[in-house]
C-alpha cells in the first residue's frame, strides 16, 4: 500500500510541476502580446508625421514677393505658422513672415509673401525655412 502512494505522489509532483509551468508560459505570452500591442500603438503613432516638398521656390526683388510650391505628402493635414529667410552663411533670420495655411494630405498650394522687409540682394543664396504648427521645420536654398 505504501508503494502505491508514492508513485501517486511523484504524479502529483509532475501535474503540478506542468500546471504551473503551463501557466507562466501564459503569462509571458500575454505581456509579449501587451508589449507588441503597445510598441505597434507607438510606431502607428510616429507614421502620422508632417512631411512638406518644396517642390520649387523663388524671390522676386523686383517685386519684393517670394513664391513657394508646397506639397503635403505626409499623413496628415499640415498648418503653415511661420516662413523664415536667412541668407546661406548666417544663422539670424533677415526676416520672419507669419502665416496660417492648411496644406491637406496630397495638396499643392502656391504660397505668396512679401519680403519687402527682409533685405535681399541680388546675387547671394538665401535658405527659407518654413515652420508648422507643430513645430516641424522644411528648408530649401534660394539663389537671388
Amino acid at each position: 500500500m505504501r508503494i502505491g502512494l508514492r508513485g501517486l505522489v511523484e504524479v502529483v509532483d509532475v501535474v503540478l510541476l506542468v500546471l504551473v509551468s503551463v501557466v507562466g508560459v501564459v503569462f509571458m505570452y500575454l505581456w509579449l502580446i501587451y508589449y507588441i500591442v503597445k510598441t505597434l500603438d507607438v510606431v502607428g503613432q510616429i507614421v502620422v508625421f508632417e512631411i512638406l516638398k518644396i517642390e520649387a521656390a523663388k524671390i522676386d526683388t523686383g517685386t519684393n514677393t517670394a513664391t513657394l510650391y508646397i506639397r503635403n505628402v505626409g499623413g496628415v493635414n499640415v498648418t503653415l505658422s511661420n516662413i523664415y529667410i536667412f541668407r546661406l552663411d548666417s544663422t539670424d533670420p533677415l526676416c520672419v513672415v507669419s502665416v496660417n495655411e492648411t496644406l491637406y494630405t496630397g495638396e499643392l498650394r502656391k504660397v505668396v509673401f512679401s519680403v519687402g522687409g527682409c533685405s535681399i540682394q541680388p546675387g547671394y543664396d538665401y535658405v527659407v525655412k518654413v515652420v508648422t504648427s507643430r513645430g516641424a521645420e522644411f528648408a530649401v536654398v534660394v539663389s537671388v
